[in-house]
């Protein structure tokens, strides 16, 4: 419920703080959904193609909100737009 807030050009350009502690929640809730993705992949209920999918998912969540958080740490701000 989070992540489509995060892309209103006026909570970003107009309160950036705010921007700032919704991207760190953002960020807490794709961890907290990617240990989930990663119990659906090691229970294996729904076959070879579900666990594909919630790995894969993990390794996406994971790898572009890290990139997404560095690029904004580092001011990238072109480079974490994109991600």
């Amino acid at each position: 419920m989070v992540g489509p807030f995060q892309f209103l050009l006026a909570i970003r350009n107009r309160w950036p703080k705010a921007h700032r502690h919704l991207g760190r929640l953002y960020l807490l809730c794709v961890l907290a959904g990617s240990c989930a993705a990663i119990s659906a992949t090691v229970i294996r209920a729904a076959g070879v193609h579900a666990q594909v999918g919630f790995g894969l998912l993990v390794v996406c969540w994971l790898l572009l909100g890290w990139q997404s958080y560095r690029a904004a740490r580092q001011r990238r701000f072109r480079d974490h737009r994109i991600r």
